[in-house]
């Protein structure tokens, strides 16, 4: 079925991007969801680690000159999940605006980052997930 790394908020550590790539390839992981916050980390944790995964990625409020998008599907072994870093989607202050936005997009799970705080729960039938930091 495949599973799924889900990273946000390197924030320039891409020693411990690297880190966490290296346990990926060990584990035989190849699809990286990232949500922002540190997308220029991407790069040289892969050089560093010998290990590119497929990347579905989105630019959160720290990466000002990164080219992507602020909000992403990603279909993945049968499952829709829409990726976004939070910040956009006001996640600080309510959920209602992420699971709108999830919801339009048809996704069964919304993937957040920007707060740095993990959060794993499903509201109104959507499995909503932080990473943290």
């Amino acid at each position: 079925m495949g599973e799924l790394l889900v990273i946000s908020d390197t924030h320039g550590d891409a020693a411990v991007l690297a880190t966490i790539f290296r346990w990926a390839r060990r584990r035989g992981l190849a699809s990286l969801a990232y949500l922002g916050d540190g997308l220029s980390d991407i790069e040289s944790a892969s050089a560093a680690a010998a290990f590119r995964p497929d990347t579905a990625a989105v630019r959160g409020n720290g990466d000002v000159s990164a080219v992507a998008e602020v909000y992403r599907v990603l279909d993945f072994a049968g499952r829709r999940f829409f990726l976004c870093h939070g910040h956009t989607a006001g996640v600080q202050d309510s959920f209602d605006p992420l699971l709108r936005i999830a919801g339009q997009a048809g996704a069964t799970a919304a993937l957040y980052g920007h707060t740095h705080v993990p959060f794993l729960d499903e509201l109104d039938g959507v499995l909503v997930l932080n990473p943290g930091s």
